[in-house]
């Protein structure tokens, strides 16, 4: 073989080797297997990804709770009775209310549970003696140009936990005096009968326990400790 013939086929084998390269590097002469993506529902022409269907449940409506019956009862003005009564040096002494508001609020049919409101209009307070009812009002012992309500609420209501005990219930609340609060808990009897609400008790207390200091005239002092008696109808 001539010089030249050599020189020939080595150029005709340097373009055909040439060739193969171009088609391995060629953008789609040769693809790999399909991308996970493709298998996820990605798709590869758009670049979205398809949703993989749903199935939806309707959820059921709430329901709410029937409502609980709470019977309230107003207090009977004209049927009830708040007495306060102490003991000066001459004599004890006892006045009444004539204006009183409240409110029971029954938890459901029970007694225990429930609630009691009252307001008193300090100035109503009334004894039989004139002299006795301004000495109560006056700055010795109400202040009612000052307070001009006293108040109760009630925290707890509770069955009686002495047997044989005549209360049916205990009655534990707040008391505003004098503008002065104090917790206080006395026994009482609560009676249920058709549609009236009875109910008796008394509250023990000392007046300087309220801020009320003034120990009365020389010769006519006040002692320190009073009560307030309940008769209430609702």
């Amino acid at each position: 073989m001539s010089p030249s013939t050599k020189r020939i086929l080595l150029v005709a084998a340097m373009i055909v080797g040439v060739g193969v390269i171009a088609v391995i590097v060629a953008p789609g002469g040769c693809q790999g297997p399909p991308s996970p993506d493709a298998d996820a529902g990605q798709d590869v022409a758009t670049g979205d990804t398809a949703s993989a269907p749903t199935s939806e449940t309707s959820a059921a409506p709430a329901t709410s709770a029937p409502p609980v019956d709470t019977p309230t009862y107003e207090l009977d003005a004209s049927g009830s009775k708040i007495t306060m009564s102490g003991t000066a040096a001459a004599e004890k002494y006892s006045a009444t209310f004539a204006k009183v508001t409240g409110l029971f609020r029954m938890n459901g049919a029970e007694i225990p549970g429930s609630s009691l409101e009252l307001t008193l209009d300090a100035k109503s307070v009334k004894a039989d003696e004139d002299e006795v009812s301004e000495k109560l009002r006056s700055d010795h012992f109400l202040e009612v140009d000052r307070y001009a309500e006293a108040n109760f609420v009630s925290t707890r209501i509770e069955a009686a936990k002495e047997p044989g005990d005549k209360a049916t219930h205990s009655v534990s609340g707040n008391l505003t005096v004098h503008g002065v609060l104090k917790p206080v808990t006395f026994p009482a009897v609560i009676e249920l009968a058709e549609d009236t609400l009875h109910i008796k008790g008394a509250v023990a207390m000392k007046r300087s326990d309220f801020g009320i200091v003034t120990a009365g005239k020389p010769d006519d002092p006040l002692k320190d400790a009073f009560r307030l008696e309940l008769d209430l109808k609702l």
